[in-house]
């Protein structure tokens, strides 16, 4: 009886959990991981401001876009010291990282710009317009952005898949250069390739969570779940109804088959909602 109870207990915030994502979902469905790699893959340099912030960055900051195993994740000390590694979620039109204390944000901008949003609990807020480093040509950046995900993809040949990027790089300055019809015709060279590069990244897209599972589905359900209780993306009843429902969960968590299954439900409304580790 008490392993029933448990387990339509855990099953029961689950379910919670993914009714509130999925109505997100339906207002504004996720990006594939194609799309998320070709749009914001690359290194993102900006004047920032700082405000209420006991430490503070610099007037200009740089913060590269990754493609990790398919997930976009950065260096977040390169924002403020002792911010780890950030794993990028999807909501709505954004990027966004949560955490107890901490809100991120990546947003379009105009003119190919993003804007960055930091706040913290204690009130310190960042803002910052953020450029992309670009060669002038949008097709041939997109080529870049795909080729730095293609290097990082487990699913293709470690031998060659940064081949494609290998000649990106001996290619920028010079299509830096370029003007005129020596440009559009550059331009059409990159978007020929294009198609090639966008069915590689599909064969490295990630599970629905975009991360990467390690130490065991066990031990990954538990980071996953008790991340969510400090996940202001969520309302603060099902934060509260997550935190009760914790001590049961982890009773229930004994074997790798049932890890598996509630890391299966719960890891793609989380991706969704931002709601990473």
């Amino acid at each position: 009886m008490r392993g029933a109870a448990v387990r339509i207990a855990a099953i029961a915030v689950v379910a919670t959990l993914a009714g509130f994502a999925g109505a997100a979902a339906v207002a504004d469905p996720a990006p594939s991981p194609v799309t998320l790699a070709e749009t914001w893959v690359g290194s993102w340099t900006g004047k920032a401001t700082w405000k209420e912030c006991s430490l503070e960055g610099g007037s200009t900051i740089t913060l590269p876009v990754q493609s990790v195993g398919g997930a976009l994740t950065s260096d977040g000390d390169l924002l403020l010291d002792g911010l780890g590694a950030l794993t990028w979620g999807v909501r709505d039109r954004k990027l966004a990282v949560y955490r107890e204390g901490l809100e991120i944000t990546l947003a379009p901008g105009k003119k190919g710009a993003i804007k960055l949003a930091m706040k913290t609990a204690a009130g310190c807020v960042v803002k910052a317009t953020l450029k992309r480093a670009s060669s002038g040509i949008a097709s041939c950046d997109a080529v870049r952005a795909l080729a730095t995900a293609k290097a990082t993809c487990d699913g293709l040949d470690e031998a060659t898949r940064d081949d494609d990027l290998e000649q990106v790089d001996a290619s920028w300055k010079a299509w830096k250069k370029l003007k005129g019809k020596k440009q559009k015709a550059q331009a059409k060279v990159c978007t020929a390739e294009l198609s090639g590069l966008r069915t590689d990244i599909a064969s490295c897209a990630p599970s629905a969570a975009g991360v990467t599972i390690a130490g065991g589905y066990c031990a990954q359900m538990i980071s996953l779940y008790t991340s969510l209780a400090s996940c202001s993306a969520l309302p603060q009843e099902t934060r509260d109804q997550l935190q009760q429902t914790l001590p049961l969960l982890l009773d229930m968590l004994t074997d790798e088959d049932s890890c598996k299954a509630m890391y299966d439900q719960t890891a793609g409304p989380m991706a969704q909602l931002g709601c990473t580790p």
